[in-house]
C-alpha cells in the first residue's frame, strides 16, 4: 500500500510550532490614591462661626495615572457621569463606569468638580464618632505639585491641568503617577465647622474615595489624620501626625 503524504501549509506549521496558547488579558497600572499630611490649621471666625481651616492633598502613588471622564449628552443636563479610564502595561486602555458624578462649580471655582472625591471629618481623641463632616464635598483635581516623583512612570512635569468650563460636555480629569492635588485652607469651603465646641484635643481625619467608587491598588492608605489641641482662644497645636500615602 502507497502512502499518500500530506502537506502542510508552511504558514500553519509555523503556527502549530509557535502557538502559545491564548493571548494573556493586559494587565492595568492601577493607581494607588492617598492623602499627604494635613496641614495649616487655623481657625477662622470672620463668618461668625467658627471654621476650622486646613490645607490638604490628595496623591497618587501607584503604577498608573488615576484618570476619569466626565461626559453629559447636553448642556441642559446639570451633573456628568463618570468613567474611570485605566492605563495597561500594553499600552491599551479599558474604561469601566463608576458610581461619581461630576457638577459645575461657579462658586469662584468656575470648573467641573467630582462630587465626594475626599472626606473630612473631626471627632474628639479617644471617641471614633464625627462631631462634624467638611464642607467641602467637590474637587477639581490635577497635578498641582509632584509629591514623589522617584516613584516608576512618574513624569517631571504636569500633564492633568483642566478642569473644563461651564460649556464643556466632556471633561477629563487626573493625577500623574507621583503627583498630588493641593487644597490651601483658604480656598472656598475648605473648612470644618467647630462652632460650639469646646477646647480641647481633637483628631481631624481625611481620607480619598471615602466611598469607594473607584478602582485602585489598595485602600489600606486612603487615609490619615492628625490630633490637634484647640484652645479657649482658638489657637491650634499640632499634637501627632498620622501615616500617610
Amino acid at each position: 500500500m502507497r502512502r499518500r503524504k500530506i502537506a502542510v501549509p508552511v504558514v500553519a506549521l509555523a503556527s502549530l510550532l509557535f502557538w502559545s496558547g491564548p493571548a494573556a488579558a493586559a494587565t492595568p497600572r492601577l493607581p494607588d490614591l492617598g492623602m499627604a499630611q494635613l496641614r495649616d490649621f487655623q481657625v477662622d471666625r470672620s463668618t461668625g462661626a467658627r471654621l476650622l481651616r486646613f490645607s490638604t492633598e490628595i496623591v497618587n502613588v501607584g503604577r498608573g495615572p488615576f484618570e476619569v471622564e466626565g461626559s453629559r449628552p447636553s448642556t441642559a443636563a446639570s451633573r456628568m457621569t463618570v468613567d474611570q479610564r485605566l492605563h495597561n502595561d500594553d499600552g491599551t486602555r479599558s474604561t469601566s463606569s463608576t458610581g461619581a458624578t461630576m457638577v459645575y462649580s461657579g462658586d469662584g471655582h468656575d470648573h467641573w468638580h467630582m462630587e465626594q472625591l475626599e472626606g473630612y471629618t473631626i471627632e474628639r481623641v479617644g471617641s471614633r464618632r464625627g462631631l462634624a463632616q467638611g464642607a467641602k464635598i467637590g474637587f477639581c483635581f490635577l497635578d498641582s505639585g509632584a509629591y514623589r516623583t522617584s516613584l516608576p512612570g512618574a513624569p517631571l512635569s504636569p500633564r492633568y491641568q483642566n478642569c473644563g468650563s461651564q460649556s464643556s460636555t466632556a471633561v477629563t480629569m487626573g493625577l500623574s503617577v507621583g503627583w498630588g492635588d493641593l487644597y490651601p485652607w483658604f480656598l472656598p469651603y475648605q473648612w470644618i465647622d467647630i462652632t460650639g465646641l469646646p477646647g480641647g484635643e481633637y483628631i481631624v481625619r481625611a481620607k480619598a474615595d471615602p466611598r469607594g467608587l473607584f478602582t485602585e491598588a489598595s485602600t489600606a492608605n486612603n487615609g490619615t489624620w492628625t490630633r490637634l489641641y484647640i484652645t479657649a482662644r482658638d489657637y491650634v497645636v499640632v499634637l501627632e501626625q498620622g501615616p500617610i500615602a
